[in-house]
C-alpha cells in the first residue's frame, strides 16, 4: 500500500478530501472505505433499544450478533440482548474492520475468534472465545479467510 499526502489551495481549509485508488474494487478497499467513513463520527458504543430503554453496548465486548426473521441476538461477553431490527442496518453501525459476516444471519467479532475448524459441505465452524459455536457458510469462508490472511 502506498501513501502520500497532497496540498489543494483550491479546497476550503476545513475541508478533508480522501482519494482511493485501485486496480479493481475488493473486499479490502470495500473496508478501507468503510474505515474511512467512519472516522470522526462514530463511537466505541453500540445504542441497542430494549424496551423502553436504550443500552449502551461496548463494541468491545460484542462477540457475535445473530438475526432470526427481525429479532436481533446481541452475544456479548456477559450476556445476550435481544432486539428488533436487520442486520444491514446493523452492520453499518459496527466497525467494519473488526466485525465480519460469515453468513446471510450472523457476524461476529474478529477480536473474539478463538479458532475455525473444518465442518460438513466446504463450511467452517467458528469457535468464540465465550465458546459459542457459529457456522461460516461456504459463501462467505473464502472472503474470511482473505480477510485473515490465510
Amino acid at each position: 500500500m502506498n501513501i502520500s499526502f497532497q496540498t489543494d489551495d483550491s479546497l476550503d481549509p476545513t475541508d478533508l478530501e480522501v482519494v482511493v485508488r485501485a486496480a479493481q474494487f475488493t473486499p479490502e478497499v470495500a473496508a478501507l472505505l468503510a474505515k474511512l467513513n467512519q472516522l470522526g463520527q462514530r463511537s466505541q458504543t453500540l445504542p441497542v433499544t430494549l424496551d423502553e430503554q436504550t443500552v449502551l453496548i461496548p463494541e468491545a465486548d460484542i462477540v457475535a450478533v445473530e438475526v432470526f426473521r427481525n429479532n436481533i441476538t446481541i452475544h456479548t461477553l456477559n450476556r445476550d440482548y435481544t432486539t428488533r431490527g436487520t442486520l444491514k442496518k446493523l452492520l453499518t453501525r459496527l466497525d467494519a474492520t473488526t466485525f465480519r459476516q460469515i453468513n446471510r444471519s450472523i457476524v461476529i467479532n474478529l477480536n473474539h475468534l478463538e479458532l475455525l475448524e473444518v465442518a460438513f459441505s466446504g463450511n467452517l465452524l467458528a469457535k468464540m472465545q465465550t465458546g459459542l459455536k457459529l457456522t461460516v457458510s461456504r459463501g462467505y469462508v473464502a472472503d474470511l479467510k482473505r480477510y485473515l490472511g490465510m
